[in-house]
């Protein structure tokens, strides 16, 4: 059982941040880390998400 199971399970909290990055250095995570910082802090501020997840912006075209 991961994470995101536990939280369909028991529901909030934890919160979850999922990067769905696949394998990537260092400074590809950072950078996307730091493009998603706005949604990251709404999603931290509203108690009613548990999930927030990112998904790497070149695995949306395919």
């Amino acid at each position: 059982m991961d994470f995101n199971d536990l939280l369909m399970l028991r529901g909030s909290p934890p919160k979850i941040i999922w990067l769905r990055v696949g394998h990537c250095p260092t400074a590809a995570i950072e950078a996307i880390i730091r493009r998603n910082y706005s949604s990251m802090t709404s999603f931290a501020q509203d108690p009613d998400r548990s999930l927030l997840e990112i998904v790497r912006a070149d695995e949306l075209s395919l």
